[in-house]
């Protein structure tokens, strides 16, 4: 027969308690729910091309989203919306866009290529500079630097105007 030592046996249980009472919401007082909130779309847009990056603002005012033809037909283009989901502007590159990136209050807009360059634009399109950086754009929050996802940082601060 086997034998359990009492403390083996009384850490077992306090675990199994512990566990369960972390797995139980109605322990903590939550009934639980049986379905997921309901959320509302503010307006919604049909893309006919493969999205291949997608950002908003911190408030949620602004989105940005890049695009690539589905052959080697057109340009990649890369679509900036306000919360309305009137389009801002749009601007259009003969390379493959693989990411976007938004400053969280939406004054710029940086984008990767695929012949390793980032672009970056003020956040009503017009164009600020463009660096030779291997990686995808982030812009640093408060807008001070683009850092690129392998490789650093791509450039000194962004000049305000």
């Amino acid at each position: 027969m086997l034998s359990i030592c009492p403390r083996t046996l009384l850490r077992f249980l306090a675990g199994a308690m512990v566990e369960f009472a972390l797995l139980c919401p109605t322990l903590w007082g939550e009934s639980p729910s049986s379905s997921p909130k309901v959320l509302t779309s503010r307006w919604q847009i049909h893309v006919r091309t493969p999205l291949t990056g997608l950002d908003l603002t911190r408030d949620g005012q602004t989105v940005a989203f890049t695009t690539v033809p589905s052959a080697s037909e057109g340009d990649s283009r890369l679509h900036v919306f306000d919360l309305t989901g009137r389009e801002q502007w749009m601007a259009s590159r003969g390379l493959k866009i693989l990411g976007v990136s938004l400053s969280d209050d939406g004054q710029y807009v940086a984008i990767a290529t695929i012949d390793f360059s980032i672009t970056l634009f003020t956040g009503e399109g017009q164009l600020l500079w463009e660096r030779q950086s291997v990686g995808l754009p982030y812009i640093m929050p408060q807008g001070k630097s683009v850092v690129s996802l392998n490789s650093g940082i791509t450039g000194g601060p962004i000049n305000r105007k």
